[in-house]
């Protein structure tokens, strides 16, 4: 399992069943990342999320899926693109 200071690629069908923080994500072509829809999950990320494949986040109605960028300052892009 990657770690905070990990890219994750994923190249196949993965399912995150617990949050986890990753350095970014690459999901590739044919890949697929998919948020367990019974478990309450956040994926973390201090860089970009790449999707070249498919991100699947449908909660069911008792769970909370998050995809959380860390440590972003919003009003620096937002001065990037006025």
């Amino acid at each position: 399992m990657p770690g905070p200071n990990d890219v994750a690629t994923v190249s196949g069908s993965v399912v995150l069943d617990v949050s986890a923080r990753v350095a970014g994500v690459v999901i590739e072509p044919g890949g697929a990342l998919i948020f367990e829809p019974t478990n309450s999950v956040a994926l973390e990320s201090i860089g970009n999320v790449v999707v070249k494949g498919l991100l699947t986040m449908r909660p069911s109605t008792s769970a909370v899926h998050r995809l959380v960028f860390v440590d972003v300052d919003e009003a620096a892009l937002a001065r990037a693109n006025p």
